[in-house]
């Protein structure tokens, strides 16, 4: 939209900078939404005041991570998990 009002021969030494805010835009955007749906961020003490004890062994917690958590052993045997609960 932006290109297609103005003549493409007049100002295209501004696209690289409209692409690199755009970029950077994005990605705050997402990282701002990460940041929100992320386990460990509380927005209200009163309804979840100890979110990370909600957080099963198999959930992914990182935004990238070369493992499927899904698929991993536990690293406690199930005996002991049983006992704390």
């Amino acid at each position: 939209m932006f290109f297609a009002s103005m003549k493409l021969g007049d100002k295209l030494a501004v696209a690289p900078l409209i692409g690199c805010i755009s970029v950077a835009a994005t990605l705050a955007v997402g990282s701002c939404i990460r940041g929100l749906r992320a386990p460990d961020v509380i927005l209200s003490r009163s309804r979840n005041p100890t979110p990370w004890n909600q957080i099963s062994p198999t959930q992914q917690v990182k935004m990238f991570s070369p493992y499927d958590y899904s698929k991993l052993e536990s690293a406690v045997p199930p005996e002991s998990l049983e006992s704390l609960k």
